[in-house]
């Protein structure tokens, strides 16, 4: 039995945006690009990946993120538009953007990064970009073909949902793609 398992902390997406994300997922896969998409039962927003954990350190993550949710009011974010990173030039991962006041989202992800930081994990060397993955590309993608696949999905969106809790997952990697599994939920407490 491994002594660390992978893992990041998330938010979860309700089934009806999954649906939305899924709607979008299919009609970007009907471009042809060789693209690796996320199915949408995986699909979420990470806010901080943890990589390898010890198994014993479960508590102490949940201890941070209660921490960094205390006095967080529950916030609306839609799903909408689409793009690439690192750009049209190379993309080598699609994503579905985010509508709303990203502010409290933004403020979240600072407080768990420094919560995290107090616990020993690297702070990220990126600037927080809220997103959530579409697929990563398998190979050099053509930039007309992705542009215009990319622009196919501007007209597509959700209805808000509203972010209540963060969520540790266990991730396992598979030649099938990425298993994630919920570990715990630390809920806003505004």
């Amino acid at each position: 039995m491994p002594e660390t398992f992978r893992a990041f902390i998330a938010v979860s997406l309700p089934a009806e945006i999954r649906a939305v994300l899924g709607r979008m997922r299919d009609r970007f896969m009907s471009s042809g690009l060789d693209v690796r998409c996320v199915s949408p039962e995986s699909m979420h927003l990470t806010l901080k990946f943890l990589g390898d954990v010890g198994k014993g350190r479960g508590p102490e993550i949940l201890a941070a993120m209660e921490r960094a949710v205390a006095g967080v009011r529950p916030f609306p974010l839609s799903v909408r538009g689409a793009g690439v990173f690192p750009g049209f030039s190379n993309p080598r991962v699609v994503w579905v953007g985010l509508a709303g006041d990203f502010q409290p989202l933004a403020g979240l992800a600072a407080r768990l990064e420094e919560e995290l930081s107090a616990l020993g994990f690297a702070p990220e060397a990126r600037r927080f970009s809220p997103h959530i993955t579409l697929g990563r590309a398998r190979v050099k993608l053509p930039m007309d073909r992705t542009l215009k696949a990319v622009e196919s999905l501007a007209d597509m969106g959700s209805e808000p949902f509203f972010v209540d809790r963060l969520t540790l997952y266990r991730s396992e990697l598979s030649p099938q793609g990425a298993r994630h599994t919920p570990s715990f939920s630390a809920v806003f407490t505004g």
